[in-house]
């Protein structure tokens, strides 16, 4: 093999050297962002946050809006409702003060109890033509009894809780029997201060 003298056999090598490397990197990284696949999850992705953000700033509210009308449309029948019964209140009021007893005639004596006693005390023993309550005052009017037997009759009333004072007012029997009279028997009646029970 010949080689120029003036050549070190070192330098003759690296002159007849061929390149090392026998192969090739052909490969190409494809830039996925742009694939159809990549695009679909991004738009997929955008319209989830797009939805998200529509219920939050648009169908929440519209919903929210639709509830409080719904429930002003159910306050306002409530109200009309109320003024429908409000107007009768004129017409119910003047009934009830017309019918009602006043206080003064809650004050009064029970008229029943009084009506009761007399007829507990008096009519078993006389006829009872008559019975007038106004006020405080009973005005019985009966027959049929002596001045003995309508002392009687007083004397009972007279126990009563009901009866303050008794005035009496006879007349002799206007059909002929002896020692019968008519009796007008006035009675006081006691106010509540004056109903307790008494003594014996």
């Amino acid at each position: 093999m010949n080689w120029n003298r003036n050549m070190s056999r070192e330098e003759w090598k690296k002159r007849r050297a061929y390149p090392s490397k026998r192969t090739m990197n052909l490969y190409y990284r494809e830039d996925r962002t742009a694939r159809p696949a990549t695009v679909l999850l991004y738009v997929l992705f955008l319209l989830v946050v797009l939805g998200a953000l529509g219920k939050v700033l648009i169908f929440d509210p519209l919903q929210e809006i639709d509830r409080l009308e719904a429930e002003a449309v159910r306050l306002e029948e409530q109200s009309q409702a109320a003024q429908a019964q409000l107007a009768d209140y004129p017409e119910v009021l003047e009934r009830y003060t017309r019918y009602a007893p006043t206080q003064e005639e809650l004050s009064l004596t029970d008229r029943m109890a009084v009506l009761d006693l007399i007829d507990q005390v008096i009519r078993p023993a006389a006829e009872i033509s008559q019975v007038t309550i106004q006020d405080q005052q009973a005005l019985v009017t009966f027959s049929g009894v002596t001045l003995v037997e309508t002392a009687g009759l007083v004397a009972q009333l007279e126990q009563s809780e009901l009866v303050a004072h008794t005035t009496v007012s006879t007349a002799a029997s206007e059909d002929g029997r002896q020692n019968i009279v008519d009796v007008n028997l006035f009675i006081d009646l006691t106010t509540g201060e004056e109903s307790a029970p008494r003594k014996n």
